[in-house]
């Protein structure tokens, strides 16, 4: 399938993130070897999907999503007739169930998490803080700037039209809660020159400025019945 990829030209741009296709690629290759794409078969292509065993729902749907980009452009290509991948991966009935079973916290917990880190300071004190009050996810905050907290029409907000978001329809503006303000979020603002958290560091490999801080979150919960991730992905 690599090989094939030179006559197909770029892929996987969009909504997708530019490392997805690829990463696909090489799974597929590593479970079918490295097949003309001409030579991929709707039935090759069910056997990987129902081989996959790595990660979430979430990361099996995108997985295939990316391969099904590569056919779609092989097929504008006139290389093949039809996309193999097209229709596969989870169905509605595997995400819903995914959902369901993702143990949320409650109060009590909660309260126990944030007493492990409200003496933390950076990024362990706020992400959680910011995550709770503001609803985004750990990536957006992660990546936070100081020139990205305005104020519009006399509310303070966070303005993400420049932050590396999900998809487009993530350029938003949120509001800053009064606890965000009350625990001193501006102050932080004001004595940070670029980056809130300098610490984090972007992992082009992964394209997340998140990993870390996500491992050392996850570890405050290891002693609390609770989910094994922090915030929206």
């Amino acid at each position: 399938m690599r090989r094939s990829i030179c006559l197909v030209g770029p892929i996987g741009r969009g909504n997708h993130r530019d490392g997805e296709p690829a990463s696909a690629i090489a799974l597929f290759v590593a479970s079918a070897g490295d097949l003309a794409i001409t030579s991929i078969s709707r039935k090759e292509a069910e056997k990987f999907v129902r081989g996959l065993e790595m990660g979430s729902i979430g990361t099996k749907k995108k997985l295939v999503i990316a391969l099904s980009t590569v056919c779609n452009a092989a097929v504008a290509a006139d290389l093949i007739p039809a996309n193999p991948f097209r229709g596969l991966g989870p169905d509605r009935s595997a995400i819903a169930a995914a959902r369901r079973s993702y143990s949320r916290f409650d109060h009590d917990q909660l309260a126990r998490f944030f007493a492990r880190t409200e003496r933390e300071d950076g990024a362990v004190l706020w992400l959680p803080r910011l995550l709770l009050l503001t609803g985004a996810r750990l990536e957006e905050m992660a990546q936070l700037r100081s020139e990205w907290f305005v104020r519009r029409d006399g509310v303070e907000v966070i303005d993400l039209h420049n932050a590396q978001v999900k998809s487009a329809h993530n350029r938003r503006y949120i509001p800053l809660h009064r606890d965000l303000l009350d625990l001193g979020i501006l102050d932080l603002v004001r004595r940070s020159p670029d980056r809130l958290f300098p610490e984090l560091r972007y992992r082009p490999s992964a394209e997340r400025w998140s990993g870390a801080i996500s491992m050392k979150l996850i570890c405050k919960t290891r002693s609390i019945s609770a989910p094994s991730g922090i915030g929206p992905s």
